[in-house]
């Protein structure tokens, strides 16, 4: 107890089972982030003694890229926390997206962000419509 009187539950690990890996990461962040144009994060850490972590980097060449290196770190995280990050539009860009597609300029969007992030910031920005947003949803199925 805090000295105001305040409670604090000691956190608890608990393993995270397939179905709720699925669910981190199907239902928030590609149902509910990516779709709402959020940039998804996730934070977790891993505990190891600082000479484990040392002789891990040593093994290491450069960069982290080896899929057995990206393993070696994955390995045994704790996950933390989930988080949605949205970059807000510019506030005239739908007019400017609209000015520019009248007068004939085809317009791209280039990211490299989840197909659903980007086509959602596709509808906030105009250059795509809700209905083209729900096709690209549905993988191109009619709903």
């Amino acid at each position: 107890m805090t000295a105001d009187g305040e409670r604090f539950q000691e956190a608890v690990k608990k393993p995270l089972d397939e179905s709720e890996k699925r669910r981190i990461l199907g239902e928030f962040m590609e149902q509910r982030m990516t779709q709402l144009s959020h940039r998804a994060i996730a934070f977790s850490y891993a505990d190891m003694p600082a000479e484990n972590f040392e002789h891990l980097m040593r093994e290491m060449q450069g960069e982290i890229d080896d899929t057995h290196e990206i393993e070696a770190l994955e390995r045994d995280q704790v996950f933390l926390a989930l988080v949605g990050l949205k970059d807000p539009v510019r506030d005239n860009i739908k007019s400017v997206i609209s000015e520019a597609s009248s007068a004939g300029v085809n317009v791209r969007l280039i990211s490299g962000d989840n197909l659903s992030t980007t086509s959602a910031v596709a509808v906030d920005t105009g250059i795509l419509t809700a209905e083209e947003f729900e096709l690209i949803q549905s993988g191109g199925r009619e709903q």
